[in-house]
């Protein structure tokens, strides 16, 4: 009987761990690769917003713009909700990853690690030269989405500034506007 009962307190014991596991490496996953944990339920907080909650922390993305996305991690336990602007310079008031469309009109080689890329916004008002590492596969007249994470305080709501001010996290070709990438 004490055996039986050793087994089987063992079994509850591994098992109780497997999904421990299972939730530390999915909160690790999300966290590291910027994304949304598997482990989550998707929930619409309006028109643009949504979240993703997940068992530690909910992953919430917050539409300010037609090419604006303010993507944040908050612990289960905060009560965070997507900023309202009033306004206000998104990148002023963030401190989070973003998503900007941006179309190329032009690349330019400078050498072998960096390209300059002439680019412009969704609605081609502003067009602008900027340095960049080179990526394979970048096409003149073809629109990509652009994921940048800020890295200071002083960012303004303008190409210069963002490319100057910023990390690019990823370059992905693209047909839509940003305000279209709702899950």
């Amino acid at each position: 009987m004490k055996k039986l009962f050793k087994y089987i307190l063992i079994i509850i014991i591994l098992i109780i761990a497997f999904i421990l596991d299972a939730i530390i490496l999915d909160t690790i996953n999300a966290k590291v690769f910027k994304k949304s944990p598997i482990i989550s339920k998707h929930k619409v907080l309006d028109n643009y917003n949504y979240v993703d909650q997940g068992i530690l922390f909910n992953v919430f993305y917050c539409h300010h713009s037609n090419d604006v996305l303010v993507v944040s991690w908050k612990l289960k336990f905060n009560n965070y909700e997507c900023p309202t602007i009033n306004n206000k310079n998104i990148l002023d008031i963030t401190n989070h990853v973003f998503i900007r469309t941006y179309n190329i009109e032009k690349i330019e080689n400078i050498d072998k690690d960096n390209i300059y890329l002439t680019i412009s916004d969704n609605n081609n008002n502003n067009k602008k030269k900027v340095k960049i590492q080179k990526i394979k596969n970048i096409e003149i007249g073809k629109k990509y989405q652009f994921i940048f994470q800020i890295k200071s305080n002083q960012i303004e709501d303008n190409i210069e500034s963002i490319f100057k001010n910023t990390t690019i996290l990823s370059i992905t070709e693209t047909n839509k506007n940003s305000n279209q990438f709702i899950r």
